[in-house]
C-alpha cells in the first residue's frame, strides 16, 4: 500500500476509539428477552430504607397462664427491639401497648391502652438464649398500673407492643399477639388430717380428711378434690414402703407413685450411663391392680389467702385382708385438687402429693 494512503486510513480508525469514560456514558444495549437469557435488570443497593422501625418481639409473659395479684401489682410485661437490617429501618421513638380480653382484642393501633417514649422504658442488652448478646438489641420491660388493670384479672387476655417513630399507627410496626390468662388464684398444699385406721381379720380401713390452701388474693370458686389409695409394695424386713426403683423382684409394669402426686409405670423411667433406673421423689410403689377407685369430693370455694382449709372430712375407704398370713398392709394415699382442673391457676403444678401412709396392722 502506497504511504500517502495509510495516514488517512489510521486517522480514522483513531476516531472510532472511545475512553473508557465514553463507553460508560453510552446507552446500554437492550437484547431483547428470550428463553434461557437473564434480563439485564438488577435490584437497586442498597435496598430500599424502610418507613417504620423493627417490629418488636414478645418475650414475657409466654402465652398461658401468668401470676395476678387483685392487690394491684400490675403484670410486667417484657419485648426485645433494634438491631441491625439491611433496610435501614428508623430508630424507635415511641412504645404502644395493647392488652385487653381475648374475645375482643383486634389488630394493635396507635394509642392503644397504654402509649410512652421508648427513653421511659428500662431496658438492658438483649441476650437471646441459644444465641447470645444480640448487638443493638435491647430488652424493655414496662409493668402495667395495677389499679387500672383490675379487670383483666382471671380472664382470658391477649397483648401485643408497637415501635413507632411518631404518634401514629403508620409509622409503627408490631409485635405478633400473645395470649394469656391472669390468673390470682392457686391451690397447693394438699394433706392426710386426722388418720384414723380400722382393723379386722376380714378388713380393715382407714378414715381421714383433707386439706389444702389457697395461696392467691382471689377466692377460687367451686372445684372437686380427687382422693385414691393404692397398696404399696413393702419391705418384708422394715415395713416401709419400697421407694426404690432399682429394688429387687419389681415388675415392669409397677405403678410407681412420686410424692408430687404424679405416677409412672416402672419400664418408662429414664436410666443412667450404668442402666438403672431413675426416678427422685419417690413416695411408694404400688402393683396393678391393688388400687381402690379414687373419691372425688366437691368443694365450694376456698376464700382468698386461705392456709390449711378442709377440704374433705372423713374419706375413709375399706380393704380385705385376703388369705393369711399378711400382718400389716400400707397404702400410698394420692390427693389431687382441682381433679378436673375448674380453677385456673398461676402454677398448676402443686396440687397433687403422694404419700406413704402409715401401716394397718391385722387384728
Amino acid at each position: 500500500m502506497h504511504p500517502e494512503r495509510i495516514a488517512p486510513a489510521l486517522a480514522a480508525f483513531a476516531l472510532t476509539i472511545l475512553t473508557p469514560l465514553e463507553l460508560a456514558a453510552q446507552a446500554p444495549v437492550r437484547l431483547p428477552d428470550q428463553p434461557g437469557t437473564v434480563p439485564d435488570e438488577r435490584p437497586p443497593f442498597p435496598p430500599k430504607r424502610a418507613t417504620v422501625p423493627l417490629a418488636p418481639i414478645a418475650i414475657a409473659p409466654v402465652s398461658g397462664v401468668a401470676r395476678g395479684s387483685a392487690y394491684g401489682a400490675g403484670l410486667a410485661l417484657s419485648w426485645a427491639q433494634g438491631g441491625a437490617s439491611l433496610a435501614r429501618p428508623p430508630a424507635a421513638q415511641h412504645f404502644v401497648v395493647c392488652i385487653g380480653p381475648a374475645a375482643a382484642a383486634g389488630a394493635c393501633a396507635w394509642p392503644g391502652q397504654y402509649n410512652m417514649p421508648v427513653a421511659s422504658v428500662p431496658s438492658t442488652a438483649y441476650v437471646h438464649p441459644q444465641f447470645g448478646q444480640q448487638p443493638g438489641v435491647r430488652a424493655y420491660t414496662w409493668r402495667l398500673p395495677g389499679a387500672a388493670t383490675a379487670n383483666l384479672l382471671d380472664r382470658d387476655l391477649a397483648w401485643s407492643v408497637g415501635a413507632c417513630t411518631s404518634t401514629s399507627t403508620a409509622t409503627c410496626s408490631f409485635s405478633a399477639r400473645r395470649d394469656l390468662y391472669w390468673s390470682t388464684r392457686n391451690l397447693t398444699k394438699p394433706d392426710f388430717q386426722n388418720v384414723r385406721r380400722t382393723s379386722g381379720s376380714a378388713t380393715g380401713g382407714m378414715t381421714m380428711s383433707i386439706t389444702g390452701d389457697n395461696a392467691g388474693d382471689s377466692a377460687t370458686g367451686p372445684f372437686r378434690v380427687s382422693v385414691q389409695f393404692l397398696e404399696a409394695l413393702t419391705d418384708g424386713r422394715t415395713q416401709r414402703c419400697i421407694e426404690d426403683v432399682n429394688a429387687a423382684g419389681l415388675a415392669d409394669t409397677d405403678l410407681v407413685i412420686f410424692r408430687s402426686g404424679a405416677s409412672q409405670e416402672l419400664w418408662s423411667l429414664p436410666r443412667d450411663g450404668a442402666g438403672r433406673r431413675v426416678a427422685p421423689g419417690v413416695a411408694g410403689i404400688s402393683r396393678p391392680p391393688q388400687a381402690m377407685p379414687p373419691t372425688d369430693v366437691s368443694v365450694s370455694d376456698v376464700p382468698a389467702n386461705t392456709a390449711t382449709a378442709m377440704l374433705a372430712q372423713n374419706v375413709g375407704f375399706s380393704f380385705s385382708w385376703g388369705s393369711p398370713p399378711a400382718p400389716y398392709k400400707r397404702f400410698i394415699g394420692v390427693i389431687k385438687l382441682d381433679a378436673n382442673d375448674d380453677v385456673r391457676e398461676w402454677d398448676e403444678s402443686d396440687n397433687g402429693k403422694g404419700e406413704c401412709l402409715d401401716a394397718v396392722t391385722r387384728t
